[in-house]
């Protein structure tokens, strides 16, 4: 899934031309290299064959990405909260 596609299955009620220059504004911040960096990877690890994975591999990748998963909704938390004060 692309920023564009992400942001409007967040928000489906932004026009096109908005969700566009969100995501853009968003590319070209501080947080634009850091967000490519997780899309590459998650698209490198969807390309894997997991069928070719050990058992320890497997284990592994699992707890990484159940780490990941807790490590990313702590943060969705965090800026929901922040941005709920605004």
């Amino acid at each position: 899934m692309d920023w564009f596609e992400a942001l409007k299955s967040y928000d489906p009620t932004l026009p096109p031309p908005v969700a566009t220059a969100m995501v853009a504004r968003v590319a070209q911040s501080a947080l634009g290299p850091p967000l490519q960096q997780i899309s590459a990877a998650l698209g490198s690890l969807e390309e894997t064959s997991i069928e070719d994975l050990t058992g320890s591999e497997a284990q592994t990748l699992i707890a990484i990405l159940r780490q990941t998963r807790s490590r990313l909704e702590v943060l969705e938390t965090r800026i929901n909260t922040l941005w709920e004060r605004k």
